[in-house]
């Protein structure tokens, strides 16, 4: 329970600081996903969303000296900037989680997680969901 706690942490974390106001320079998050999404002129397909996401994560965990890493998005779009996305959470020491989120894509802080959690599989989204049951 700890852990799905501090996976959380994590992520609420990181989302607070890819979404909360700029003070000074921008934060490593920010860029990742400023680099990423320059080509993206309106709402970018699944594919790219989930690559944005784990690409921000990524660079604010590097940030910090923080060693956990997510891996393998795997993204569907069911409205214009809502997604649902399975993704591996990968820790130090290479154990690997599955998990699963909601999020929206709403410029400028694009990328806002509006749920997550663990699940039972992650190879597809498929999976994530029918590892809930």
């Amino acid at each position: 329970m700890t852990l799905v706690a501090l996976v959380g942490c994590f992520v609420a974390a990181a989302t607070y600081k890819l979404t909360a106001p700029a003070t000074g320079a921008d934060t490593p998050a920010r860029v990742a996903v400023a680099a990423s999404s320059t080509h993206v002129r309106s709402t970018p397909g699944p594919a790219a969303f989930g690559r944005t996401f784990v690409e921000a994560m990524n660079a604010y965990a590097a940030s910090q000296g923080d060693a956990r890493r997510l891996a393998n998005p795997h993204c569907v779009q069911a409205s214009r900037g809502h997604y649902m996305c399975s993704y591996v959470f990968v820790q130090a020491n290479g154990k690997r989680e599955c998990h699963l989120m909601q999020a929206r894509w709403s410029p400028p802080d694009p990328v806002k997680v509006t749920r997550g959690g663990r699940v039972g599989q992650c190879e597809t989204l498929r999976a994530a969901l029918k590892s809930l049951r």
